[in-house]
């Protein structure tokens, strides 16, 4: 996918994926996002902000690529559009009841990442994203994703736009 694309450029592919996936609209146009190389993780609670310190050369032996950036920014953006549209009576989250709220919190929103990547065709640029989130520290996106990756891939796509998403 990046060969084709610039990396911020795949945000506009993204939102157009996830729009025709849930049915619902993607925030406007313009974000604002902090990048950092502070010792911070990535994060959408107070505005939003991603670390860029493991895309440099300078800072780690093996930087991952930038479009591995331009995903932590969709992914922390789909955080606010799962807040906008939340899951309403999903099966999901159910049989994880007793996994760390880390966990239970990215189920929904891996699984939309997920199906945006097969809408897009692109299962290796997938694997790409699952294999940097699952060396994160704490093991909680490896996690989250092994549990996504166990369901089917169309998971979030017939849910999402029949009635899993709240219409409002």
């Amino acid at each position: 996918m990046t060969r084709l694309f610039p990396p911020l450029a795949l945000l506009a592919l993204f939102a157009t994926a996830a729009e025709a996936v849930t049915g619902k609209a993607f925030p406007p146009d313009e974000v604002t996002a902090r990048l950092t190389l502070c010792s911070v993780p990535s994060q959408s609670i107070i505005g939003v902000s991603v670390n860029m310190r493991y895309a440099l050369s300078s800072f780690t032996r093996s930087p991952v690529p930038m479009s591995y950036k331009a995903d932590t920014l969709f992914h922390e953006l789909l955080h606010g559009y799962l807040e906008t549209y939340p899951v309403k009576d999903s099966g999901l989250l159910e049989p994880y009841a007793s996994e760390p709220r880390r966990v239970r919190n990215h189920l929904h929103l891996l699984a939309l990442e997920k199906a945006v990547f097969l809408r897009l065709n692109e299962p290796e640029a997938l694997n790409d994203v699952v294999l940097h989130d699952s060396e994160l520290p704490n093991g909680y996106y490896k996690r989250a994703w092994e549990i996504v990756n166990a369901t089917d891939d169309e998971y979030f796509e017939v849910p999402c736009r029949d009635q899993a998403i709240g219409r409002g």
